[in-house]
């Protein structure tokens, strides 16, 4: 399940109660979770007490525009990793 961004971004001022719910429900149901936009040290810190595990976000590293350019070359799937079937012309 991927969190985002709009349920991250403000976290630091609202409360996050929607959040923590989608956490524990993930968890019971056995949902690995992404937290999607994660832009600040106190959000990070914040989804890691909420037993989130995997986050992305400019707080970890800025989006890496050069790999999209460099999977489009390769005509690879990122996510399945074997060639993609050519596109018409």
């Amino acid at each position: 399940m991927k969190l985002d961004r709009s349920l991250v971004s403000d976290i630091e001022v609202d409360d996050h109660a929607l959040a923590q719910y989608l956490l524990d429900l993930a968890a019971r149901l056995a949902i690995k979770v992404v937290a999607e936009g994660i832009e600040t040290k106190l959000q990070a810190a914040m989804f890691v007490d909420a037993g989130c595990s995997a986050m992305q976000g400019y707080w970890f590293a800025p989006p890496q525009r050069h790999l999209a350019t460099w999977f489009s070359a390769q005509a690879v799937s990122p996510v399945v990793g074997r060639a993609l079937p050519a596109l018409p012309q």
